[in-house]
């Protein structure tokens, strides 16, 4: 974000469009801005590549005086509850900067959202200063139990007011909720008929991701409740009749969605591979949820973007972490040298920075690490000399 320059936005280019070619690799989300779309810094000469461009802005404020939504959708689990986070990209230089959020008004009712539970009631404001800006701050979003079985939908809107004009009024997306229903696959040919259970809880899980997870590609078989659960493209379980659902591969998949934070309910899954497709987003801290048996975690070769999750070092039974080729950036994790069972730790080719946390010495078991082609600064610590790489 730190920039000069002019910002464009590219509508929707027909396919085969001039600006397709040169629009590849050159965007950026930059979320808060509008139209919510994807942002160009490139100068374009050629004058019919120009006219499918729109010039926005030509100061740097545009991209550095914004407010950062760390999500564009969110799964919330009927009778849970469900996280996003909010900070500004920059200090507010005269004055507190508060973001106000509200529901649209055809929301389902039943999803509501706090941004301090420890208070009484919902609340519905955050405020940034000089010294918390750039602190992420979280909203609970929730929904209540009903008897009907649809996807109830909300979106929660943020203004923000500032005697600080650069954030006054600015920009900020909004988010769209679904509610993840938890009576769909009740009594259906997915699970055999059975309208409670651990399974039934996977089926609801699955089908609640379905549409976030694989964006514009396709699954076959289909995931439906007219289908069994262990027919269903890329799903594992134990057994013949199983209970629990404890593998899901979608590697080499047209998956082109994200990864939504309510496959972090998935408890026993052992195996996750999404690996080598078109996914792009965040990793969702929600598969922090998955220690109790996570075993290797694929999520490589595809277009992930942001920090690593300090959250995936509660994956103790981890052997293999995989996230390399992607677009990540920030630093490494300490946390990941909880670790300790891993055999396993490819975060090459991404966007890294900072020093090599020493911490990735308490890896005994680890014999295969590369971290190769980012942007990492500093030694190699010394620590890295105990494990046999």
């Amino acid at each position: 974000a730190n920039h000069t320059g002019t910002w464009y936005y590219k509508h929707t280019t027909p396919a085969g469009g001039t600006c397709s070619a040169q629009m590849s690799g050159t965007t950026a989300n930059l979320t808060g801005l509008t139209p919510a779309t994807s942002y160009v810094h490139k100068a374009y000469s050629d004058s019919a590549c120009a006219s499918e461009l729109t010039t926005d802005s030509t100061d740097a404020d545009f991209a550095t005086h914004r407010v950062f939504v760390s999500v564009p959708s969110l799964i919330v689990p009927e009778e849970g509850t469900a996280t996003y986070s909010i900070s500004l990209a920059a200090t507010p230089t005269t004055a507190a900067v508060t973001i106000t959020l509200a529901r649209s008004s055809t929301s389902d009712t039943n999803i509501t959202f706090d941004t301090d539970p420890n208070t009484t009631g919902n609340q519905n404001t955050l405020t940034f200063t000089a010294t918390n800006w750039s602190t992420a701050q979280e909203i609970t979003v929730a929904a209540t139990d009903d008897s009907d079985q649809d996807y109830g939908t909300a979106t929660i809107f943020h203004t923000a007011t500032s005697s600080d004009n650069n954030y006054n009024n600015t920009a900020i997306a909004s988010v769209t909720v679904t509610e993840a229903d938890n009576d769909v696959c009740q009594g259906t040919t997915a699970v055999g008929g059975a309208t409670s259970g651990d399974l039934v809880d996977d089926c609801n899980t699955l089908l609640a991701a379905k549409d976030t997870l694989r964006g514009t590609g396709s699954l076959n078989p289909d995931w439906t409740t007219t289908t069994a659960i262990t027919s269903w493209q890329g799903i594992g379980y134990p057994s013949q009749s199983p209970t629990r659902i404890t593998s899901l591969k979608l590697d080499s998949k047209s998956m082109t969605g994200t990864i939504p934070g309510i496959l972090g309910s998935l408890n026993e899954l052992i195996e996750l591979d999404l690996g080598d497709s078109n996914i792009t987003g965040t990793i969702p801290k929600e598969l922090g949820n998955l220690a109790k048996t996570l075993n290797k975690l694929y999520l490589n070769d595809s277009n992930l973007t942001g920090i690593i999750t300090k959250e995936l070092g509660n994956l103790t039974n981890l052997t293999w972490l995989t996230l390399n080729e992607n677009s990540l950036t920030g630093p490494i994790p300490q946390k990941l040298g909880n670790l300790t069972n891993l055999t396993g730790l490819q975060m090459r080719e991404n966007s890294l920075t900072g020093r090599i946390p020493p911490e990735l010495g308490n890896l005994a078991n680890l014999n295969n690490l590369y971290l190769n082609d980012n942007n990492l600064t500093g030694t190699i610590p010394k620590e890295l000399g105990d494990p046999p790489i």
